[in-house]
């Protein structure tokens, strides 16, 4: 009998065992087929920038979009409020700064990011976004948008103020600025895109100023996409900051739809290491991202953010 419940028991033992073995088998295929299932999704998201069930309108993040060539330092103590930016050819760059009291707009230089030509405004102004274009006839003028105060100044290109007109009405504040050669009706055409914080890009003549026509922004979920700020065409696309964020949007500005949203995580965390390394503490929310210049010669992009020690040189991935 104590044999035979022994030889009973260790039957009941190895059984256990067998089905254990299977149940653990079946297991690990079922979580093989999760990971696969998952690396499937998320392939898909990378490359749609969205899953099936993300219906958010946050900006989703495009990763190893881009390699950091080079920083270039502001050479001082001041810093700015870097409202518009536009690489316009042979290391210089057309910059404009915001703040009362502050604002202004100049000339800066590779590499060592030394200014001219600066007009500085009245303490009355709150400088925004800048462009200097010019007309297929050859002529060029520099155009520099005020916030709320909602006028607008156009230079030449020796800095010298020609007049002031107010931002026309359909736009509701002066936000960022660029321009771009449309063909309308055969002929080429020269016009200012403006955007003013909302989901809308004007469209704005660059002789009279009058708007030609608003283009509403959306993403990929067809929610509207606004905070819209600083502008630059590149390559066919437009690309905006989206203030107080670290993403940039890529804009086809023909079906106002964004193609892809870019993550700059990575300069925004080095600025602030810079802010904490000369004991100027955490980077303030406000000192967000903002500054978009292209150089299309070399295909290479300069960043910057509100008040940072730095430009950043970087290429597309």
């Amino acid at each position: 009998r104590v044999h035979g419940g022994m030889n009973k028991a260790l039957n009941y033992f190895a059984m256990a065992t067998f089905f254990t073995s299977l149940f653990g088998i079946i297991i690990l295929l079922s979580l093989k087929d999760e990971i696969r299932v998952k690396s499937v999704l998320i392939s898909v998201r990378n490359s749609n920038g969205e899953g099936d069930g993300d219906k958010s309108n946050k900006p989703q993040k495009a990763a190893g979009r881009f390699t950091i060539l080079k920083y270039y330092y502001r050479p001082g103590p001041q810093l700015y409020y870097t409202q518009g930016l536009q690489y316009i050819g042979n290391n210089v760059f057309l910059e404009s700064a915001g703040m009362y009291h502050e604002s202004e707009i100049h000339y800066l230089y590779l590499p060592d990011l030394k200014v001219s030509h600066v007009h500085q405004f009245d303490e009355r102004y709150f400088g925004e976004g800048c462009d200097l274009a010019t007309f297929p006839s050859g002529q060029s003028q520099i155009v520099m948008l005020t916030w709320q105060e909602r006028d607008m100044f156009v230079f030449d290109t020796n800095m010298n103020l020609q007049k002031t007109v107010p931002l026309p009405s359909p736009i509701r504040e002066g936000w960022g600025l660029t321009h771009r050669i449309d063909i309308e009706n055969g002929t080429p055409v020269l016009n200012y895109y403006v955007s003013d914080g909302t989901e809308i890009i004007y469209v704005m003549d660059s002789v009279n100023f009058t708007v030609k026509r608003k283009i509403p922004i959306f993403d990929k979920n067809n929610q509207p996409r606004d905070y819209l700020n600083e502008l630059e065409f590149i390559e066919g696309r437009l690309w905006a900051n989206i203030y107080l964020t670290n993403m940039i949007a890529v804009i086809n500005i023909e079906t106002g739809q964004v193609e892809e949203f870019i993550d700059f995580t990575e300069l925004v965390q080095y600025a602030d290491q810079l802010y904490r390394q000369k004991g100027l503490g955490s980077l303030p929310h406000d000192r967000c991202l903002n500054g978009i210049a292209y150089d299309a010669k070399s295909k290479h992009l300069y960043i910057t953010g509100k008040k940072w020690h730095f430009v950043a040189e970087i290429s597309l991935n």
